[in-house]
């Protein structure tokens, strides 16, 4: 039988803004919501790995359904999938299986390193791509079975809503220079797409805070950087990731 996991992406506070006023109009958060896939389960019961995703695998599955619906097994990176697993790490006892603040900034501790090793780069090139780090815990039953791991995956938005469709093997890398189609630009409604598509904000500045995450830090550094870096007018912000904290500025195209 196939066992589901818990889905979460990073987190991505989105708010927009106006050098004249930069606490005013903000918008609701963005973010990919949590969703539920199925892997392939580890065939030892009673197992700290139980039921985690294999690294090297992907999974083919669209927005929709890592908004809610259960998604297929893990497939070969040789055929199409929208998602790569780069790690799967056992959880110390110290830490907790849910998204607490202090599980969060762990497993963005030891997914970041993946990140880097995958993409080049887990920094302000990351802050300023289409790529997503998404985080898979256990669900209850696999708990139950002695599961306790954090997995990381990865994956890049195409257009709105939709995941970018590929069959290589490894993720496009971010270094040298990013390349267009993998340039994070906004709709107007703030959906992420890739800038060689029509947009109305793009990324144009990003950075790795010396802060640790919080909402009100957060606010108060892209307050404090954010207008020096985008065109007069209205601007956007976000949170691409939270250990390190990463904040990416948006400048609205004229």
């Amino acid at each position: 039988m196939l066992r589901s996991l818990r889905l979460v992406a990073t987190t991505t506070l989105l708010v927009m803004a106006t050098l004249v006023s930069p606490s005013a109009g903000l918008a609701a958060p963005v973010a990919p919501a949590p969703a539920t896939v199925s892997p392939t389960p580890a065939t030892v019961a009673d197992d700290t790995m139980y039921g985690a995703p294999t690294v090297g695998q992907c999974y083919n599955a669209g927005v929709k359904a890592t908004s809610g619906r259960s998604l297929s097994q893990t497939v070969s990176c040789r055929s199409q999938h929208t998602l790569w697993v780069l790690r799967t790490v056992a959880l110390p006892d110290s830490i907790p299986l849910d998204y607490s603040r202090r599980s969060i900034n762990y497993q963005y501790k030891v997914c970041m390193p993946a990140v880097k090793a995958a993409l080049g780069d887990r920094g302000a090139k990351f802050g300023l791509s289409t790529y997503e780090l998404f985080r898979f815990l256990p669900t209850a039953a696999q708990e139950s079975r002695g599961a306790r791991w954090v997995s990381c995956s990865v994956g890049s938005w195409q257009s709105p809503r939709k995941w970018r469709v590929s069959t290589a093997g490894k993720p496009v890398k971010l270094v040298p220079a990013i390349r267009k189609y993998y340039q994070r630009c906004l709709t107007y409604r703030g959906y992420a797409i890739n800038c060689g598509l029509s947009h109305v904000y793009r990324a144009t500045f990003s950075w790795v805070s010396a802060y640790p995450y919080t909402s009100r830090t957060a606010t108060r550094e892209a307050e404090r950087v954010c207008p020096r870096r985008v065109r007069p007018g209205v601007w956007r912000w976000s949170v691409r990731a939270v250990n390190p904290m990463i904040i990416t500025c948006y400048s609205k195209q004229q």
